[in-house]
């Protein structure tokens, strides 16, 4: 198989990619639908929900951290995980012009 050429892509296009590639995964999309419902979960709280190790809970939640639809804040001591819908909105507002 050859290289992908992804500079012939626009930077939308490819940060859109990037954001559904990520949010494939129904873990990560548990964890979205978890945050929406209870901003402010705890990793440990999002452990439990997905039913899965700390390593694995971990790791979708730094993939989601990496494209920027969480954040984590520092709130009495220990950390909350937070959306960012404005990355979400982005990607979904690039799908539905596609559909027009």
């Amino acid at each position: 198989m050859g290289a992908t050429k992804l500079d012939q892509y626009s930077s939308e296009i490819k940060s859109t990619a990037e954001i559904n590639k990520v949010l494939s995964h129904p873990a990560r999309l548990t964890i979205i639908q978890s945050l929406k419902e209870n901003p402010g979960l705890r990793p440990l709280d999002l452990m439990k929900i997905v039913e899965l190790s700390h390593a694995a809970t971990s790791d979708h939640l730094n993939r989601l951290k990496l494209i920027g639809v969480i954040e984590y804040r520092y709130e009495f001591h220990f950390y909350q995980v937070f959306l960012v819908p404005e990355k979400l909105k982005k990607a979904i507002d690039f799908l539905q012009r596609m559909e027009n």
